[in-house]
Parts: C-alpha cells; sequence; structure tokens
C-alpha cells in the first residue's frame, strides 16, 4: 500500500500518472492518495505515514528526506466560452492589463494551488502591483473550474491545469510578472526501499 500525498491539484495532474508508472512495475500495488496542505505532506514523509508527496514548497534535505522536480509551471491568465474577453483569447490579440483589470476575477481563499511566491497572491497573481476585483473566491478546484470555464470571471492558472479545460490564455501588454512553480517529488531514503528506489 503507498501513500502519496500532496494538494489535490498536484495529486489529480500528477500523482494518478504516477501511481499509473508505479502500477506497471508492481500490479499489486494499492494507493491512497492524501490531499493535504504541502507542510503536512512533507510531515507525512516525515513521520513515515507518506511514502511519497507532490509539493512545490521549499524542501530541506534532512533525515533522509529527498526531492526532486517532477515539472516546472506557468501560471497564465484564462478566460471561457462566453467571457467579453474570450473572442480577444480565442484570436490570440494582445489585450492591455488596464482592460483585463476591469473584469471580474475568481481565486482561492487557500493554498488550492500550490505555494507561490511570498509576494504573490494565493492564486500567484501580484495584487499588490496590479490589484484586481475578485468577485469570486473559493476553496474547492471544481468550483474554481467551472466559474472560469463558464465564462464567470476570469482565472490566473498552472498552464497544466488549464490545458485540460476549455479556457484561453490572454495575451496581456503592460504587465512584466509571472509566476512560476516548481513541483517537487519528495521521499525519505529512497534508496533503502527497492520499489521507492525504482520509481524515484
Amino acid at each position: 500500500q503507498i501513500v502519496i500525498s500532496g494538494p489535490e491539484i498536484f495529486l489529480a495532474k500528477m500523482g494518478t500518472s504516477l501511481g499509473e508508472t508505479i502500477k506497471n512495475k508492481f500490479p499489486l500495488a494499492l494507493f491512497d492518495f492524501q490531499a493535504t496542505e504541502e507542510s503536512e505532506s512533507i510531515e507525512q514523509i516525515v513521520r513515515g505515514e507518506a511514502q511519497l508527496a507532490i509539493v512545490s514548497a521549499e524542501v530541506i534535505a534532512k533525515g533522509g528526506v529527498v526531492s526532486k522536480v517532477l515539472r516546472e509551471a506557468t501560471f497564465q491568465t484564462y478566460v471561457g466560452d462566453g467571457h467579453p474577453l474570450h473572442q480577444l483569447a480565442k484570436s490570440k490579440k494582445t489585450v492591455p492589463i488596464e482592460e483585463v483589470l476591469k473584469h471580474s476575477f475568481v481565486s482561492p481563499d487557500n493554498p488550492l494551488l500550490g505555494k507561490v511566491g511570498t509576494r504573490q497572491s494565493l492564486d500567484g497573481w501580484r495584487d499588490d502591483k496590479f490589484p484586481r476585483k475578485v468577485d469570486y473566491l473559493t476553496s474547492s478546484l471544481k468550483i474554481l473550474e467551472e466559474i472560469a470555464v463558464g465564462g464567470k470571471a476570469i482565472a490566473y492558472l498552472p498552464d497544466y491545469f488549464a490545458r485540460d479545460l476549455r479556457l484561453d490564455a490572454l495575451k496581456i501588454s503592460g504587465c512584466p510578472y509571472t509566476c512560476t512553480q516548481r513541483i517537487k517529488l519528495v521521499a525519505r531514503n529512497p534508496k533503502d526501499t527497492s520499489w521507492l528506489n525504482q520509481v524515484f
């Protein structure tokens, strides 16, 4: 039985494919995907309650805890069909940041999308430099997705998440900031466990 821990978005988009890779090597493997905050995920590794964790937070290599980069993610500004800016996004026209900021945003009210920079909002946007009109806050990935895809509000999302949704990215001028994440796989003493050593 293999416990894989981390924020839901990482488990859904990377944990399940990781599980498939492990299952191909070890057909009798059973999986327990535990959606937790990143600090708790790392603690679960330290305490031996999880074999693997997927996080974007900083991982301190001590006590046998090690990490490797799974992927780098870039956040972009997305709109769904029916949004006033959707046709501009679809035709890849550049939109000034001032125009974008006239419209409502949807944003998480907790670190749903993983760890971002210290001066960034929970979804990675620089509200200190370009304050938005956030009309929708949510603690649910599904609700965030529904609001964005339904064209009700703009969403600032990681590329790997938005790729599978009916969303188009806005090309924005006048905003030099971008949020990027390094998403890491974490384990404790992977070389000491034969199956873990093969997949880590």
